[in-house]
């Protein structure tokens, strides 16, 4: 009898258990100062995506290594060969501008897609666009595509 009713009660915690409720606070930094704080609060719920991000375009270079994928609702950097990373929620439209694209995001980002061939240092591989990320005080070069 009180094998069943552990068994029980076991089960019952297990199941009862399912919503994830953390709160944290995060600093932005540029350089070695604090620029803003911002508080984060992560729910169960919250981690489900409620629309659908579709890949436009994916970059990368070498020395030191970095890469970047940009959705229509994001950006997702990741630069120092992963040591230090970006998502920005943002909508990306005109990335297939025939005069090239520009984001800036002041005194944190700006990105450059120029509209010329570049060969990818990494693999010796034809891209079609030229891209030049300037992300704290650093300068990353490569070359990019579209996904389409």
């Amino acid at each position: 009898m009180i094998k069943n009713v552990s068994f029980l009660l076991g089960i019952i915690c297990l199941t009862s258990c399912t919503q994830v409720n953390t709160t944290t606070e995060s600093s932005m930094t540029q350089g070695q100062d604090t620029i803003g704080k911002v508080a984060i609060s992560i729910t169960k719920s919250d981690s489900v995506p409620t629309t659908e991000s579709t890949l436009l375009f994916k970059a990368s270079g070498t020395e030191p290594g970095w890469f970047s994928e940009v959705y229509s609702n994001q950006l997702r950097l990741v630069v120092d060969y992963g040591n230090d990373s970006l998502l920005l929620n943002h909508a990306f439209t005109g990335l297939e501008n025939e005069n090239g694209f520009q984001y800036t995001e002041p005194n944190v980002l700006d990105i450059q897609i120029h509209h010329k061939t570049c060969v990818d240092a990494g693999s010796g591989e034809k891209r079609e666009r030229e891209v030049l990320v300037k992300y704290k005080d650093k300068t990353y070069k490569g070359c990019g595509y579209f996904t389409k």
